[in-house]
C-alpha cells in the first residue's frame, strides 16, 4: 500500500501532505494554521510564513541562495533542505539510499513508482521505462513485450489484437497505431493542414499558388512529408506576399532573398519553375553566389582591425564603377582570396603588412597564385604602404617544388598502405606517374582509365605515346619504407 506520513502539529496520517517545511511535515489544516501572510524579511513581498519562525524567508529568495555543498548559484534548485538549497548536480548526495525491488542493490538514484497501488522502487538500471521502446510494427513509443518470433519488442495492441481495418480505405494496417492506417492518417493532416494554412494569405493568387504548391508536393514527396512541411514553405510565401503581393521575377527574389536563402527552401523555388510561373537567371545566379562567397572572405578577415580595413579598401577598389573595362564577381573574388591568403600568411610572422619575404615564401608554396595576387600589390604601391613586387619564381624551383609536395603525398600513401588499407592503389599510380615521369594529371588520368597495361612482379608498365611507362607497385613501394 502507498505509504502515508504523519504530520509534524497534529500526529494525524492524512493521505496527502500539504507542504514540507524544515524537516517538518504538515496536513492541509495544521498548515493553514501555522503559516501566515506576511512580509519575507529579506524581499518585502507577501509570504506564507511560519508565525513562530520569524527570521524565515519565502521559497524564491531561498532559492537564490547558494547550493550548501558546491557553493554555485543556480536557477535549477532541486530541493530546499533543513540546512539550505540543493542544485541538481547534489541533489543524489541529499537523498536517502534505498533498495531496488528489481535487483535488491542499494541505490541513490532511483524512482519511486506506483504499480497497481504498491509503491515500487526501482534503480535506473531497472527503471520500468527500459521496457518501453518504439513497437516494431505499428511504430508507436509504448511499453513493449518481447517477442521471441520476431526477435523485437511489440506493443500490447499488435500482440492481442494483430491487426485492424482501415475505416477509410479498408486496408489492413497493426492495431497499435489507431483508427485508420498511416497513409489515410497522413491524407486528412495534409488536407487539415492545408485549409488552415490558406487562411494566412490575404489574395486570392496567393491563395491558390499555395494550394497548388502543396498538391504538387504531396504527389512528389508523399502526404506525410507535405503535411510536415507546409508551414515552413507557408511562411515564405507569406513573406512574398507582404513584399510584392505576387510571386515576381528572379531577379528580385534573389536581391531579397540570396542564393542561400533560397536553398533552403528548394522544393518551392524548384515548382516555381516546373510551373514557369519563374525562369531562373543563370548569370544573376551565379553572381549572388560570388557575393556570398565574397561576403564569407571579408568576415574571416574580421579578426583583425587593421586587416579587415585594408582587405575592405581593396574591395572597394576593385568594384570602382569608374573602371574602364568593370572586373566580374567570379574575378574580385579570386583576388580577394589570394589578398586574404597572402595576408593571413604574413600575419603569422607577427606582420599585417606584408613583406617582400613574405610574398617570395608565399608565391613559393602557391605560385598559382601569382596573377590573382598582381592587383592587391599595385593597390598596395598605390596606398604607399609598401614597395613591393611580384617575384616571378624561376621554373627550374618550381618544378623542384612541386616534386617536393609530389614526393610528401607519395610518402603519406605510403604510410596508408602500410596500414593494410590498400585501397590507395589508384592515388598511388597517379602520383607515381607525375613523380617519375612528370606526365600532368590530365595525361594521368587517361593512362589510368584508357592505356594498355602490364603487370610485373616489381612494377606495372603503361604504353603513353608509344612509349612504355613503368612505375613500382604499390607493395614494392610498401617494402622499402
Amino acid at each position: 500500500m502507498m505509504e502515508r506520513f504523519e504530520c509534524s502539529e497534529c500526529g494525524k496520517y492524512p493521505e496527502k501532505l500539504h507542504r514540507r517545511y524544515k524537516g517538518k511535515t504538515y496536513c492541509q489544516t495544521c498548515y493553514q494554521r501555522v503559516f501566515k501572510h506576511r512580509h519575507c524579511p529579506e524581499c518585502n513581498q507577501f509570504a506564507r510564513l511560519p508565525i513562530d519562525m520569524p527570521e524565515a524567508i519565502c521559497k524564491r529568495c531561498e532559492r537564490l541562495k547558494p547550493c550548501v555543498r558546491c557553493g554555485v548559484q543556480s536557477e535549477k534548485i532541486s530541493k530546499i533542505t533543513d540546512i539550505g538549497p540543493v542544485c541538481n548536480k547534489c541533489f543524489p548526495y541529499f537523498v536517502e539510499p534505498k533498495k531496488c525491488t528489481s535487483c535488491g542493490n542499494v541505490s541513490r538514484k532511483y524512482s519511486v513508482v506506483t504499480v497497481l497501488g504498491d509503491v515500487e522502487i526501482f534503480c535506473n538500471q531497472c527503471h520500468p521505462k527500459a521496457s518501453f521502446g518504439t513497437c516494431h510494427k505499428c511504430h508507436r513509443y509504448r511499453k513493449l513485450t518481447f517477442n521471441e518470433d520476431l526477435g523485437k519488442g511489440i506493443c500490447m495492441l499488435c500482440m492481442d489484437e494483430g491487426i485492424r481495418i482501415c475505416e477509410i480505405c479498408s486496408q489492413s494496417f497493426p492495431a497499435g497505431y489507431g483508427k485508420v492506417c498511416e497513409n489515410c492518417y497522413w491524407i486528412r493532416v495534409f488536407k487539415q493542414r492545408k485549409s488552415v494554412t490558406s487562411h494566412l494569405f490575404a489574395t486570392q493568387a496567393v491563395k491558390d499558388i499555395f494550394a497548388n504548391f502543396s498538391d504538387w508536393l504531396r504527389e512528389r514527396r508523399g502526404a506525410a512529408v507535405a503535411a510536415m512541411q507546409l508551414n515552413k514553405y507557408s511562411q515564405l510565401l507569406y513573406e512574398i506576399e507582404c513584399q510584392w503581393g505576387k510571386v515576381p521575377e528572379y531577379s528580385p527574389l534573389v536581391d531579397y532573398f540570396s542564393v542561400a536563402k533560397m536553398r533552403r527552401f528548394k522544393r518551392f523555388f524548384d515548382w516555381l519553375a516546373d510551373s514557369g510561373a519563374v525562369k531562373v537567371d543563370t548569370v544573376v545566379k551565379a553572381e549572388d553566389s560570388e557575393r556570398h562567397q565574397i561576403r564569407k572572405i571579408l568576415d574571416s578577415a574580421n579578426t583583425s582591425r587593421k586587416l579587415y580595413s585594408i582587405l575592405s579598401s581593396y574591395y572597394e577598389y576593385l568594384t570602382n564603377p569608374q573602371k574602364e573595362k568593370p572586373l566580374s564577381w567570379r574575378t574580385i573574388r579570386l583576388y580577394l582570396r589570394a589578398a586574404t591568403s597572402l595576408v593571413k600568411h604574413s600575419s603569422t610572422a607577427g606582420d599585417v603588412i606584408p613583406r617582400q619575404s613574405d610574398v617570395n615564401s608565399f608565391l613559393t608554396t602557391k605560385p598559382g597564385q601569382q596573377a590573382s595576387l598582381s592587383p592587391f600589390i599595385i593597390f598596395l604601391r598605390m596606398k604607399g604602404l609598401c614597395n613591393l613586387t611580384v617575384y616571378r619564381q624561376p621554373k627550374a624551383s618550381i618544378i623542384k617544388s612541386n616534386r617536393n609536395q609530389l614526393k610528401k603525398s607519395l610518402f603519406k600513401v605510403l604510410a596508408v598502405a602500410a596500414t593494410g588499407d590498400l585501397t590507395v592503389e589508384g592515388e598511388w599510380r597517379a602520383l607515381a606517374l607525375q613523380y617519375f615521369h612528370g606526365i600532368s594529371k590530365k595525361d594521368c588520368h587517361y593512362i589510368l582509365n584508357e592505356a594498355t597495361a602490364s603487370a610485373g612482379d616489381d612494377g606495372v608498365t603503361f604504353i603513353f605515346m608509344k612509349q612504355n611507362v613503368w612505375i613500382p607497385k604499390l607493395s614494392y613501394g610498401i617494402n622499402l619504407i
